[in-house]
């Protein structure tokens, strides 16, 4: 889907939202060299919140993926179509070793913690496990500062001796 199609999705999509009553604003819509990235404001006299939606084109490549149906005590259930687990950890995995983010290890470590399929990346790579290591044991990255800046208060625990605690889930999980 090319960039308009998935900006007058979007824009559908916040209208309804605002016939039943809730207020929308778009913070950030926008085409990116991997695809495209939206940020949206909600509010009504209940809840204040925001979504931030990235769709990956790269590659130019068009996967499917698995839906999956969420259920909330706060909005009625909706259906969620993501990446396949497998293809989702691979680009995480990548995320961590190009991009190199704080918060592409936070989300490797959850990766790791939640049991998702992320052995077969490894299997493919046997030098994947030393590269990452290498990374996260290189202490270019500020593990505090970032990760204080996008965790909730209730994750502030993971983040004291954050590369310690991963380094540990990566020889538990991948010995």
């Amino acid at each position: 889907m090319a960039f308009k199609g998935i900006e007058t999705l979007m824009a559908g999509t916040l209208a309804k939202m605002e016939r039943e009553g809730i207020q929308t604003e778009i913070v950030e819509s926008k085409n990116t060299s991997g695809g495209y990235l939206a940020i949206f404001h909600f509010e009504t006299s209940e809840y204040n919140s925001q979504i931030q939606i990235e769709v990956s084109r790269r590659n130019g490549e068009n996967r499917s993926g698995t839906a999956v149906l969420v259920q909330s005590d706060l909005v009625v259930p909706y259906t969620l179509i993501h990446l396949r687990q497998e293809i989702l950890v691979a680009e995480k995995i990548q995320a961590c070793l190009t991009r190199g983010k704080a918060r592409d290890f936070y989300d490797l470590y959850f990766i790791l913690r939640s049991r998702l399929a992320f052995k077969e990346a490894f299997v493919r790579d046997k030098q994947l496990k030393t590269k990452i290591l290498k990374v996260v044991k290189s202490q270019k990255l500020d593990f505090k500062r970032e990760l204080k800046l996008f965790l909730p208060v209730s994750q502030h625990m993971v983040i004291k001796g954050f590369p310690d605690t991963l380094v540990a889930e990566i020889e538990r999980n991948l010995a």
